[in-house]
């Protein structure tokens, strides 16, 4: 080979290798890089088609987090073909372990049928604190705690948190493994002592509560076992009086199921999802032996301009008598603008929507406005408080690099009761 022909074929193998950098080039220092690389921008000239086989991973950016951990979602073995399926579900998985702010990915042709991968990312804060705090005409609930997601670099998560609900307090521990034996197997340990303001009594419940569950096709579907222990105790209600109540020691079984899944890529959530818990609850109070069962349907879309629709709807229905064991409805986890425990009775069916928009992405702050709307229908309810709606608006100031983190101010205005408008604060979103 003359020496002219030795010096264009080398200025053609550089050509290729500058055609096989991603589109978008590196990403500027501080902006971030809101999509993965799962759908259309895959496939960027120059790279590797699929299905082929992975000679090389190589990955850059991890300092706390084990190699181990990131295969371990990927799921691509080198030196095995993988398919364009594969690829996508790979990515989805280490997105929604919210252990990265970054992940772009390339795929290096290395001969037909082999490539090279290489993957850059930017790690999260797992170690970060949480405050949340909500304010009524009549109970303010604080919690106060730290959280840390990636134990060790191991993906395992640990968190302890202080309470106050009026002048009660309490706390809870946590701690979840969320890859058993290296398999999509999930187990989760909670010690709780919490306290309840109720219109009748305040409710302390003293708890341990263990689930261990299992992933299955592609994550679609979660089967879960759950048993908890725990004793209930009553003081003083919120008006100042008490109702006569038992000491109350329970044992509940219960067998959570998944089906569908919601991913996620940075503050935007996508996908569908409805968990299915049926139970059974053994006290030695006055409900006896009882079954009961919630459902958690969860419904998402990315819309363009960074639009994104949230809606949940839940339906729980006990066969409870006594009422420390039966749903109580309100601001803080089902119809803002309303106390916690506005409403209760044996059955409930809610819906929330609301729609979000990433107006400030940056690398260290997403800023999310919101508009929203709750309602709840309550069967066989003892105060008549059947039927409880609100609107309001609100925003998000999330911030990525702290995994899950973030403060959440929304106003509502209740439509019922003659309730005037409610400041409602919490940790990142109202429901995620």
């Amino acid at each position: 080979m003359s020496l002219a022909s030795a010096l264009l074929l080398l200025g053609a193998l550089e050509a290729e290798a500058d055609a096989s950098e991603p589109p978008f080039g590196p990403a500027p220092e501080g902006s971030p890089r809101v999509e993965a690389i799962v759908h259309e921008e895959l496939h960027s000239p120059g790279e590797a088609p699929l299905p082929a086989k992975l000679r090389t991973l190589r990955i850059r950016g991890l300092e706390s987090t084990k190699r181990h951990v990131v295969t371990r979602e990927l799921g691509w073995r080198e030196g095995e073909e993988v398919t364009e399926a594969q690829w996508d579900l790979g990515l989805t998985r280490l997105w929604n372990t919210v252990l990265f702010s970054k992940i772009e990915v390339r795929r290096v042709p290395v001969s037909p049928g082999v490539f090279d991968a290489e993957l850059e990312l930017d790690e999260n804060f797992t170690l970060y604190p949480s405050v949340t705090a909500v304010s009524t005409r009549d109970t303010v609930w604080v919690r106060a705690g730290i959280t840390e997601g990636n134990l060790f670099g191991s993906y395992r998560e640990v968190s302890a948190h202080y309470e106050q609900f009026n002048d009660r307090v309490g706390g809870e521990l946590f701690f979840r493994n969320p890859r058993v034996f290296d398999e999509r197997m999930d187990w989760a340990v909670w010690l709780t002592r919490l306290a309840r303001p109720r219109p009748t009594f305040t409710l302390l419940r003293s708890s341990a509560r263990t689930e261990l569950g299992k992933l299955f096709d592609e994550d679609r579907l979660r089967v879960a076992v759950r048993l908890e222990a725990g004793f209930d105790q009553y003081t003083t209600a919120l008006n100042g009086t008490q109702e006569e109540q038992p000491s109350d020691p329970y044992v509940t079984a219960a067998m959570p199921l998944r089906f569908g899944r919601v991913d996620r890529t940075r503050a935007i959530f996508n996908g569908q999802s409805i968990d299915i818990t049926p139970s059974a609850t053994w006290t030695k109070g006055p409900s006896g032996l009882f079954a009961a069962v919630t459902t958690d349907a969860r419904f998402f879309r990315k819309w363009p301009w960074n639009l994104n629709l949230a809606l949940r709807s839940v339906f729980s229905m006990t066969g409870a008598s006594s009422d420390n064991f039966q749903p109580y409805v309100g601001g803080l986890e089902t119809v803002r603008g309303y106390p916690d425990g506005f409403g209760h009775g044996t059955r409930y069916a809610s819906l929330n929507a609301e729609l979000r928009w990433a107006a400030f992405d940056w690398k260290y702050l997403v800023l999310m406005p919101a508009v929203f709307a709750d309602g709840v229908l309550l069967g066989n309810t003892e105060d008549g408080r059947n039927r409880l709606a609100s609107f309001g608006g609100g925003v998000r100031f999330l911030v990525p690099t702290f995994a899950a983190a973030g403060i959440r101010v929304d106003v509502a205005m209740p439509l019922t009761d003659g309730i005037g408008p409610s400041l409602s604060l919490g940790a990142y979103q109202f429901f995620w």
